[in-house]
């Protein structure tokens, strides 16, 4: 039975039947694939290796019937390859409805070593790759007035690793890429996102764990945990969990979404459920400092009381400067939904009371690098309020939040 794309042509449902998968014989590809086919969906998967390849195939057959999925060696680099495996697919399965480009690579090296070779070699598969893979799919998926695509991504997408430069670039350009054609694209009936994901224990994961060991001297199981520890929730996230959050962008709550990049750092409970997810309306014009609205999936919800710069002691920090306050009262808010189980990404609302707005916009230059030091690039939904006073005597700056866990 196929999913349902409920961003179909006059708001009608838009059933998902045939998928295309590349980098699918392992790791989050595969992944992919197996849920897609799982939920009814008959999977073309393509990869550069054909033994991995065919035996990923052969797996998810046993798991989810004889005509679920079929093997169509391509590599993603090579336009003519691409096209081949695509007319393979429409010839075994009709057209193609779901595109999931999941193949990557990863190398690293502190910038000045980065030549030349290095950054083209992660160009052309992390943005070429995708390219040559929508270009051959989506003259179709517009001309039918369906389907969605799905970019894996990178968080190296929406922010800067040291000594990864150049698969950093690659990333953000992919990023780049899908909003660009999202936009192109709006008004056609077909959707493209990214999925951003931390680091995930796959075998690219162990592949550069082991270079960097060999480069370092340092232990292996020293490097998985720093690496882990760069995601939000210091844990390494599993190949299921991206496949849940693409299947959540192809056919649940997320698809209606279109050009975002949707970060997953291992926070989101365990129904699966992700951060919040910054919504934008182009009528309303560009939102700065902060998001429109948040999308979350159900949840419970936290209302986080009026947070004012106190101490441990409920002794009021930093009278008569705004910006100390500030800090103060957004870390207690932070402490607040910490304690809760939740993290930044998942406020989803942020109401500011201030008994001076002059003291306030005096200060937004140094409020703003508070706010990204506890808030990161995570922009909520904000409301600035100016009142007479605060009940707390000497309390410049009060916070409260809304939160979904």
């Amino acid at each position: 039975m196929p999913i349902d794309d409920p961003t179909g042509t006059a708001g009608r449902a838009s059933p998902i039947s045939t998928a295309l998968v590349t980098g699918a014989g392992r790791g989050i590809g595969r992944a992919i694939a197996t849920a897609l086919a799982r939920s009814g969906v008959r999977v073309a998967l393509v990869a550069r290796g054909v033994a991995e390849l065919e035996a990923a195939a052969a797996d998810i057959r046993s798991l989810a019937g004889p005509q679920s999925a079929f093997a169509f060696p391509g590599d993603v680099t090579r336009p003519e390859e691409v096209s081949r495996a695509v007319a393979g697919a429409v010839a075994a399965f009709g057209e193609i409805d779901a595109l999931v480009n999941a193949a990557g690579a990863a190398e690293s090296a502190p910038h000045a070593r980065t030549a030349d070779d290095l950054l083209e070699r992660l160009l052309r598969v992390n943005l070429f790759g995708p390219h040559h893979t929508m270009a051959a799919v989506l003259p179709s998926m517009t001309a039918r007035h369906r389907g969605a695509v799905v970019n894996i991504a990178s968080t190296a997408g929406v922010r800067g690793y040291a000594y990864a430069s150049a698969y950093t670039a690659s990333k953000h350009a992919l990023v780049g890429l899908t909003r660009a054609v999202a936009a192109e694209l709006a008004d056609s009936g077909v959707r493209v996102n990214a999925l951003c994901p931390g680091f995930v224990d796959t075998a690219l994961l162990e592949r550069s764990i082991a270079a960097t060991a060999r480069k370092t001297g340092r232990s292996p199981d020293a490097i998985r945990g720093e690496m882990a520890a760069r995601n939000a929730s210091g844990r390494l996230l599993q190949p299921d969990e991206i496949a849940g959050a693409a299947m959540w962008l192809l056919a649940g709550a997320g698809a209606s979404l279109n050009g975002e990049a949707v970060v997953l750092e291992g926070l989101a409970p365990p129904d699966g459920s992700l951060e919040g997810l910054p919504i934008h309306a182009e009528a309303l014009g560009a939102a700065s400092g902060y998001s429109h609205g948040m999308l979350f999936r159900a949840g419970r919800t936290l209302f986080v009381a009026g947070q004012v710069a106190w101490d441990g002691d409920h002794r009021l920090v930093g009278r008569g400067d705004f910006t100390a306050q500030f800090d103060a009262a957004l870390g207690n808010v932070l402490a607040v939904v910490r304690a809760a189980g939740g993290g930044a990404g998942q406020i989803g609302r942020l109401r500011i009371y201030v008994s001076d707005r002059t003291a306030y916009l005096a200060s937004l230059k140094e409020v703003g690098r508070a706010y990204r030091r506890h808030m990161g690039a995570h922009y909520p939904a904000m409301a600035l309020v100016e009142v007479s006073r605060l009940l707390e005597e000497g309390a410049l700056v009060e916070i409260e939040a809304e939160a979904i866990l």
